[in-house]
């Protein structure tokens, strides 16, 4: 699956197992192999849900929130592979959509 060059200043998000974190693009190579990522501001919402009693966060950011809680942290570095995808390491890296969402139930699967 092909995917456009990312842009700078574009919404991520981190798929890491149930969980996803949101992440803006803040650098990319000139043949768009490399992208470099800053993890944004987590926002505090309501529980979206519960599991076993446990709760399940969830939120999407806006345009306006991801200019608005761009933060200067630790850059994480994603490489294009071979089926079109991103991954940093081997999390998947999602362009497009900059989401939040914190499964704590799946701790208890473990």
């Amino acid at each position: 699956m092909k995917q456009d060059i990312p842009r700078l200043g574009q919404a991520a998000t981190l798929v890491h197992s149930h969980n996803r974190y949101p992440y803006v693009v803040v650098h990319v190579s000139p043949n768009g192999h490399r992208i470099e990522l800053n993890p944004l501001a987590t926002e505090w919402v309501e529980p979206a849900a519960f599991c076993d009693g446990l709760p399940v966060f969830s939120y999407i950011y806006s345009r306006n929130d991801l200019l608005a809680s761009w933060l200067d942290r630790t850059t994480l570095t994603a490489t294009l592979h071979k089926d079109g995808s991103y991954r940093a390491g081997k999390i998947e890296v999602q362009i497009g959509q900059a989401e939040y969402c914190r499964d704590f139930s799946d701790r208890r699967r473990n």
